[in-house]
């Protein structure tokens, strides 16, 4: 189970344990962004730090419909207790976490200032 809690502005924030796949991670809150489609993005500050290796540029879409093309890094997250391999876009704004991620997990949030916000595996 990872656990967080709800913002001021209402965004749902976790806590998650990203890192290179070899000895350099760290903890990181994310906003939990349900209309992110991807795993994770991450600002380039952040990435550079983490030691994230450059894999390519992505194609992606944002909500007001513009094409971007944004830098696409290697990065492994403790995801339930595990190491799991993702894709980590690069942006100049917040780190996000993703629907894509969150696949086959269940997101609860008491949308309210200081709720909580949990994240747990589904039984397949």
């Amino acid at each position: 189970m990872i656990s967080g809690r709800v913002s001021e502005e209402l965004d749902p924030l976790v806590s998650v344990e990203i890192g290179n796949g070899q000895s350099n991670s760290q903890p990181v809150e994310v906003i939990v962004d349900t209309g992110f489609t991807g795993e994770l993005a991450l600002p380039s500050q952040l990435i550079q730090s983490l030691g994230l290796h450059y894999i390519d540029d992505a194609r992606v879409v944002l909500a007001d419909r513009q094409e971007r093309r944004l830098g696409a890094y290697d990065g492994v997250v403790s995801w339930h207790g595990e190491p799991f391999s993702v894709i980590v876009l690069e942006t100049h704004g917040d780190s996000l976490l993703g629907m894509s991620l969150l696949l086959d997990s269940r997101l609860t949030v008491s949308c309210r200032p200081n709720g909580p916000v949990v994240i747990e595996e589904e039984e397949l």
